[in-house]
């Protein structure tokens, strides 16, 4: 063979021609020819080729190399390309698997003149070959399976001088619900299955003919139906003539609603039987009756059943898909070689929640009712690969954090996880969320596979060749069901730099509990001046009425109490005469009682409620809101914790913690370097910020260092929580608080940084613990007027010599990780 490299247009051209003339293939290759280092392109051949070498370098750049220019070898090649097996699961109008049409055609094409045969080489008739014999596709919408049939078509139509009608696609490309391989419970998935694969068997019999009771819920399949489709299913693709193969798909369609039938009856006539035996109801005994009744429930539910497959027989489309059986072919080779595609985005629990009534009780490990069905399209077509098969899907990215997708990432590190791009939300400017790719392998079990080779390109607008990333790729390890971060290197280094000096909240002496759950707030949170009334009328009411802060009111070091109060009817149980009773009895209150009563029947209808209507569940951490705390909300655009004192109250979009060093965990929670970390582990809702649910917040890393070092933090806390208190009048005439805050807070992220990167930092002389003396920042903590000690360290801070306002302002130009962080906070 002859190699040449030509600069063409500021690109190599590499040609391969074929020592015979059969056929010149011109290759040209923006990027990534030049690096590899084939022995092919240095002029010495290797004695002894590497066929997953060789074969990954043809398919990415179609390089033969001389082991593949064998003929034997390249025999093969071409046998493996006839023989793969791809599915979109969700096809859509045909985008993906169109792609690996081409890309299938494109291999053979290179690979022809190596076969050295005397055949020619014909595109359309590939591609046909290719069309029936590779590609398979599935979609809910019949619409979309005709469009999808309708561009494989155009694809062939290119290459002919005399367009064909559309090859069969009947049995490839198929409506149905590629998540249900069942009908209303009765499993279709064993019809597909040869007998060398399941034992069909008629259900066991009593003596009066009746099925046992312990079959009750098993599906049945007739051998002489499961063979009678199978012999006509590899009928199907043996004739030619379009009326012939009409006739046989209505009889195999027949025969799936005959097994259907067959189950449905089963049961009815099991269930009546039951029904029938048990004789008066009104004289059952407990556990008989409500056996009772769940016949009586399932007999209704067969009679829905049986309605919804009436309503089927009218249609083509069918709320189901029998993989095994439509695509026998595949799985008596143990499954599909590839899974693409683009499914889709839906949260189930939409819609009153009917998608997920539908597939919860369906066998799903990632099933989660808060969750999203591309999750269940991950699992289900894992399910379908052979083992060692690959499934390449482009999703939502929100399992990577989300709490839902806990059960997608435990079910993902049972196999094995190759690759994920994080494409985050500036590539497709149409797509309303933000997304990734994941490659992923199908093994047996890969519990010990803890890393995934991981690339973040979420900032990128254009991207014309992936391999211009090749270099940004990451090894991310110790993968577990907690959220995963796809990062660059740099920002990957910066995480695990904080991670390593950091203790995480969760192991500190500190409890983090959730906001009261009312169950009805407009009850039982009240404003200012039905609380005074309830007091003009009662004074003992006073004793239950407790200010309570909602979530939208916290901010940043300041939370702002609009005068709500909370009837705080819950202060556990106590045993009175044998009777479990509330420690509060509001009949004690009977004003608040009075008040209460205007919500019946919401109050009796609540599920959180306590022992009577007009209780608040009990709450095993009650007496926690009446100490010193940290609060935040659980939806912010930043790091926005509180400091408040004690017997203050909250919702349950609050969430807050108690134990020892408060300030000094105030400050490091607001920072820029938790607000930095909190973007790569926990759920971004773009603008409207993010969830800081307690999941994420008691995983933040934070330093735990000695008590007199944590006081300078302590101090500037002091200061910001004053400047902060809307209470508080100007300290400056012509500056605002909030905007002296924002200096101090300047001051307290510099600090912060130095705990988490002390080296760099030093490297860089912009360190600034060493200036935060208490000479520099005096204690205000018992000072009378604190005012007059922050306006002076203010003043100080803005003199031009002053050499933490200085390191301040040449921070980011002087450390690349500061940078990083600051662009990644503002």
């Amino acid at each position: 063979k002859q190699i040449n490299k030509t600069a063409i247009k500021g690109k190599e051209d590499i040609i391969y021609t074929d020592q015979k003339g059969v056929e010149d293939i011109t290759h040209t290759d923006q990027k990534g020819v030049e690096d590899i280092t084939h022995p092919a392109l240095k002029g010495t051949p290797p004695k002894e080729g590497n066929w997953e070498r060789d074969v990954e370098q043809f398919i990415r750049f179609h390089i033969v190399t001389p082991y593949l220019s064998e003929k034997e070898n390249a025999i093969l090649l071409n046998q493996k390309l006839d023989d793969i097996k791809v599915c979109d699961p969700a096809i859509g109008s045909g985008a993906f698997p169109i792609g690996m049409l081409q890309e299938i055609f494109e291999a053979k094409r290179f690979i022809y003149p190596y076969l050295k045969t005397n055949k020619d080489f014909k595109p359309a008739e590939v591609k046909k070959n290719i069309i029936q014999n590779s590609i398979y596709g599935v979609d809910l919408e019949k619409g979309a399976v005709d469009i999808a049939q309708l561009r494989f078509w155009l694809s062939l139509v290119v290459d002919e001088l005399n367009p064909h009608p559309l090859p069969n696609l009947d049995y490839k490309i198929m409506q149905g619900n590629s998540l249900l391989e069942s009908f209303e419970g009765i499993d279709l998935s064993q019809m597909g299955k040869t007998k060398s694969d399941i034992a069909i068997a008629e259900p066991e019999r009593d003596l009066f003919g009746n099925i046992i009771e312990s079959q009750m819920k098993m599906t049945f399949a007739k051998s002489e139906t499961i063979n009678e489709i199978q012999q006509l299913i590899k009928q199907f693709f043996t004739i030619e003539i379009s009326e012939e193969k009409q006739a046989i798909r209505q009889q195999i369609n027949a025969l799936v609603l005959q097994h259907i039938e067959y189950n449905i009856e089963l049961r009815e006539n099991q269930l009546n039987r039951f029904i029938n035996e048990a004789g008066n109801p009104d004289n059952l005994n407990r556990n008989a009756r409500k056996k009772y009744d769940g016949y009586v429930a399932d007999l209704e539910k067969i009679k829905d059943t049986k309605a919804n497959l009436l309503k089927i027989q009218e249609t083509d489309e069918r709320p189901y898909f029998l993989w095994h059986l439509y695509f026998m072919d595949v799985f008596d080779q143990g499954g599909f070689d590839v899974m693409i595609g683009n499914p889709p985005y839906i949260q189930l629990q939409k819609e009153e929640g009917l998608l997920a009534n539908l597939y919860e009780d369906k066998g799903f490990e990632t099933f989660e009712r808060t969750g999203d069905i591309y999750s269940l399209f991950y699992e289900g077509g894992i399910k379908l690969l052979k083992l060692n098969a690959n499934l390449n899907y482009i999703t939502s990215n929100k399992w990577l954090k989300a709490n839902y997708g806990k059960s997608t990432r435990e079910f993902f590190l049972k196999h094995q996880p190759i690759k994920i791009i994080d494409l985050g939300s500036g590539i497709f400017k149409t797509a309303t969320v933000d997304t990734n790719i994941l490659l992923i392998k199908k093994v047996k079990n890969s519990l010990g596979n803890k890393s995934v080779l991981g690339l973040n390109i979420s900032e990128e607008t254009i991207i014309k060749d992936i391999n211009d990333f090749k270099d940004r790729w990451v090894l991310i390890e110790n993968l577990s069901s907690d959220s995963w971060a796809i990062l660059d290197a740099k920002e990957f280094n910066i995480k695990k730099q904080i991670e390593n000096i950091g203790k995480p909240l969760n192991e500190w002496d500190n409890e983090i509990y959730r906001g009261i759950l009312t169950g009805l707030n407009e009850a039982f949170i009240i404003d200012d001046e039905i609380k005074e009334n309830l007091c003009l009328l009662d004074q003992e009411n006073s004793k239950i009425l407790k200010p309570i802060l909602k979530g939208k009111n916290i901010k940043k070091y300041k939370a702002k109490w609009d005068k709500l109060w909370l009837i705080e009817t819950h202060n556990g149980y106590k045993k009175l005469n044998g009777e479990i009773v509330p420690s509060i009895d509001i009949n004690k209150y009977p004003r608040i009682k009075e008040y209460l009563e205007q919500f019946e029947p919401k109050l009796s209808n609540r599920g959180d409620k306590g022992v009577s209507p007009y209780n608040l569940r009990n709450c095993a951490y009650q007496d926690e809101f009446t100490k010193e705390k940290i609060v935040w909300a659980d939806i912010a655009r930043e790091p926005s914790f509180s400091y408040l004192g004690p017997n203050i109250y909250f919702n349950n979009t609050v969430y807050f913690i108690v134990g020892d060093s408060l300030k000094y965990l105030l400050t490091i929670l607001n920072s820029r370097v938790i607000g930095f970390y909190f973007q790569k582990i926990g759920t971004d809702l773009g603008q409207d910020g993010g969830r800081y649910f307690k999941q994420f917040v008691e995983l933040f890393p934070i330093p735990n260092i000695i008590e007199v070092k944590r006081k300078p933090y302590e101090t500037l806390a002091e200061y910001l929580i004053y400047l902060n208190d809307p209470k508080q009048a100007p300290v400056l005439e012509k500056v605002s608080n909030e905007a002296l805050s924002q200096v101090f807070e300047d001051v307290v992220n510099m600090m912060v940084y130095e705990l988490y990167f002390e080296e760099e930092m030093k490297a860089a002389a912009i360190d600034v613990l060493q200036f935060v003396t208490e000479k520099a920042f005096p204690d205000i903590t018992q000072a009378e007027d604190k005012k007059a000690i922050i306006q002076k360290v203010y003043y100080e801070l803005q003199q031009k010599d002053n050499p933490i306002r200085n390191r301040i302002l040449v921070a980011s130009s002087k450390s690349e990780t500061i940078a990083r962080i600051n662009a990644a906070t503002s």
